[in-house]
């Protein structure tokens, strides 16, 4: 978590002005703020519901920011699409808000000797908002990566990259993994993930 905001604060200081610095550093902070999270829920004894939902909380904003600030690269008068406006922005904040309540998380406890939580209803249509808001948001650097030249288009190549593979190994250990299996045994590797993608980013 410290890692991670300190390379957003790094690039954030770089140009404060810049809409895409601006967001780079809220996308590292919501980061930080789930790694944290996770980290109290391993290390909690008894384990507590709310480090969870701490985290369903971060998290639920994380891809929406990610996206904002895959449309504010490399031109910041780049405008939101309508697509992040209208239907992945209320959706984040939307979980976001219900990350609080049962219907995302339902309790916390531990079973065979591990912690695991007892996920809500909303588990399942939270993971498909968290899928195609990261999808979109790739689809938008692939189009900035053809649609570039020179160093733009090394830059692109570097964040699709960094995007592309942390992410969808985070999105496999905590997202994929405890819908499907049920069990949240490899959430702790994901923040692992995230700061090689931070780092490579704050690179290019």
């Amino acid at each position: 978590a410290v890692a991670n905001m300190s390379i957003g604060g790094y690039v954030f200081s770089r140009n404060p002005r810049s809409p895409t610095h601006r967001a780079f550093f809220l996308y590292a902070a919501l980061i930080a703020v789930w790694a944290l999270a996770l980290a109290l829920f391993e290390g909690a004894r008894p384990p507590n519901a709310w480090h969870t939902r701490l985290g369903f909380a971060a998290g639920s904003l994380v891809p929406i920011v990610m996206l904002r600030f895959a449309e504010c690269f490399p031109s910041s008068t780049h405008s939101t699409s309508s697509i992040n406006r209208w239907l992945f922005t209320p959706l984040g904040l939307g979980f976001s808000f219900l990350s609080w309540s049962v219907w995302m998380v339902a309790s916390v406890g531990i079973q065979g000797g591990e912690i695991r939580a007892v996920y809500g209803p909303l588990h399942g249509p939270f993971a498909v908002y968290v899928l195609g808001c990261f999808a979109f948001g790739f689809y938008v650097l692939h189009s900035t990566y053809r649609q570039t030249t020179g160093l733009l288009k090394l830059q692109s190549k570097y964040l699709l990259i960094a995007m592309a593979v942390p992410t969808v190994l985070a999105v496999v250990t905590n997202v994929v993994i405890p819908f499907t299996l049920g069990t949240s045994r490899y959430s702790k590797y994901g923040p692992l993930s995230s700061l090689i993608m931070l780092g490579l980013i704050g690179h290019a």
